[in-house]
């Protein structure tokens, strides 16, 4: 599947890129959420699940830094 954006303007862009950024976030919580927590839950110890984890939460937090508009 191709996606083609057509906006006017840069500024149009940029608001296209942060609204599809700020979808993102809540995509990983989920899978936090329904695959990794449950995976936890079950093998707090596992090595592979907790770096999943980590990995996912930066991802996230990378994503809501970059959905923000700047300062």
């Amino acid at each position: 599947m191709t996606w083609v954006i057509t906006l006017a303007s840069g500024a149009e862009l940029e608001e296209w890129e942060r609204a599809w950024l700020s979808e993102k976030p809540t995509q990983f919580r989920r899978v936090i959420t329904g695959t990794i927590g449950p995976h936890l839950a079950l093998f707090p110890k596992s090595t592979w699940a907790g770096y999943l984890s980590d990995q996912m939460k930066a991802t996230e937090s990378n994503l809501a830094m970059a959905a923000r508009p700047p300062r």
